[in-house]
């Protein structure tokens, strides 16, 4: 798909698909990474669009270890394609979906962790500043255990985020 080899679809959200995808480079780089693309019923959503390039764009100016990083957005075949950092685990629901599952509760130590790292990366959103150091704080507006990612090496991640107007998106209650 472009300059990205789709490897696996990974679920679709709304209004995008993503898979773990592998982009290639030159003298035999390659970098996994997660794709997201529209979907194809919102190509001509001119609405769909903006939010989906409004997420990238707010995505792509938060720096922080509990973030996923932006990496690139494109237009391949007509759809417009995020590429973002790609977290190799899971998602908290699928966590506690396993737990269920096997008839036990979720750890209390995991629990812990991911609070905590989710509050760094939430102290890291409300404290933005602008150049000018005016306060211009970022909510997530859809904090969920699907936007939370569980990475094997011990990482947490957030993800998804919204634009303030957006559905879903809210002031900085999160």
């Amino acid at each position: 798909f472009g300059r990205y080899t789709l490897l696996e679809r990974l679920g679709e959200t709304g209004i995008t698909e993503c898979y773990r995808a592998r982009v290639d480079g030159p003298e035999g780089f390659e970098k996994t990474c997660a794709v997201d693309r529209l979907c194809k019923g919102d190509l001509d959503d001119a609405e769909a669009i903006e939010a989906f390039i409004a997420r990238a764009r707010l995505a792509s100016r938060l720096h922080h270890p509990n973030l996923v990083e932006v990496h690139d957005v494109a237009q391949v075949e007509g759809r417009h394609v995020v590429a973002r950092e790609y977290v190799d685990g899971m998602t908290l629901d699928a966590y506690m979906e396993a737990c269920a599952q096997r008839g036990l509760p979720p750890s209390p130590a995991l629990a812990l962790y991911v609070t905590g790292e989710l509050c760094r990366a939430l102290a890291y959103l409300h404290g933005l500043t602008g150049p000018d150091g005016t306060p211009q704080p970022v909510t997530h507006g859809n904090l969920v255990p699907s936007s939370i990612l569980l990475g094997r090496q011990g990482v947490v991640k957030l993800t998804d985020f919204r634009a303030h107007g957006e559905q879903g998106a809210t002031p900085a209650e999160d």
